[in-house]
C-alpha cells in the first residue's frame, strides 16, 4: 500500500470510528463539533495531497524530505556500442528525460526520434556522502516504423550529486545485453510531452545562455 493510499484509508476510518462511536454510546453532539470532525480527515487528505505534489520539494521542505528532485525535462545524448561482423559501431543520438516526481514516487519516460521508453519500476537511493543514485526498468516502443526498431525492455541506472541535480549521467542494459551510456543536463522543469518538445525546450535553453554571454 502507497502512502497516498495509507493516508486516505486512515482518514476514512477516522470517520467510520467516530460515527460508530457517536451511534454507539448515543453521543449527541452540536452540529459544528460534527461538522469539523467529519472536515478533519478531508483535511489531512488535502494538506498530504498538497504536500506530496508540490509542497515536499518546497526549499525549506526539501531539507527535511532529504529527497532530490528531478523532476522536469533533461535532454543530452546517447552513445552505444555494438559488435557488428567484428567491428566495433558507435552510435549517438540525442535523448530526452521526461521525469515526473512526488515526494514518495518517481517516473522516467525516456523519449527518442524513433523510439519511447517507459519505466516500470524506479527508485532514489541515497548514501551518507549526498551521492544519489536513481535506478529504473524500462518498456521501450517504437515511434515510427524505422527499420530495425523493435520493442524490447531494460534497465538504466543515473548517478548525480546534490539535491538539485543540473546534469545526469548513466548507463542502459537492454535485456539482450547491449550496453549504452547516456548524460542528460536539465533544460526545464516543465515536462515535456514529446521528443519534439524536449529538443525545443533545450534550443531555448541554449540560446538564453548565449544571450548572457559577453559580446564578442
Amino acid at each position: 500500500m502507497t502512502n497516498k493510499t495509507l493516508i486516505k484509508v486512515t482518514a476514512y476510518l477516522m470517520v467510520a470510528a467516530f460515527v460508530v462511536i457517536l451511534l454507539g454510546f448515543g453521543i449527541d453532539l452540536p452540529i459544528a463539533v460534527t461538522r469539523i470532525a467529519f472536515a478533519l480527515p478531508v483535511l489531512a487528505v488535502v494538506v498530504f495531497w498538497l504536500y506530496d505534489s508540490r509542497a515536499w520539494r518546497w526549499p525549506w521542505l526539501l531539507r527535511v524530505a532529504r529527497k532530490p528532485w528531478l523532476g522536469g525535462t533533461w535532454v543530452g545524448t546517447t552513445t552505444t556500442r555494438r559488435q557488428v561482423h567484428g567491428n566495433e559501431i558507435e552510435l549517438t543520438q540525442q535523448v530526452v528525460f521526461r521525469i515526473s516526481q512526488t515526494s514518495d514516487e518517481v517516473g522516467v519516460v525516456m523519449m527518442m526520434e524513433h523510439s519511447k521508453s517507459g519505466s516500470l519500476a524506479s527508485s532514489i537511493g541515497a548514501n551518507s556522502d549526498g551521492e544519489y543514485m536513481l535506478s529504473w526498468m524500462y518498456d521501450c516502443r517504437p515511434t515510427t516504423g524505422r527499420e530495425g526498431q523493435i520493442r524490447h525492455r531494460g534497465s538504466a541506472v543515473a548517478e548525480f550529486h546534490g539535491s538539485k541535480p543540473q546534469r545526469l549521467d548513466g548507463d542502459m542494459w537492454t535485456e539482450s545485453g547491449v550496453r549504452s551510456t547516456f548524460q542528460v543536463a536539465l533544460v526545464s522543469r516543465a515536462p515535456a510531452s514529446t521528443y519534439a518538445a524536449g529538443i525545443e525546450l533545450h534550443r531555448k535553453k541554449v540560446e538564453q545562455v548565449k544571450a548572457l554571454l559577453p559580446a564578442v
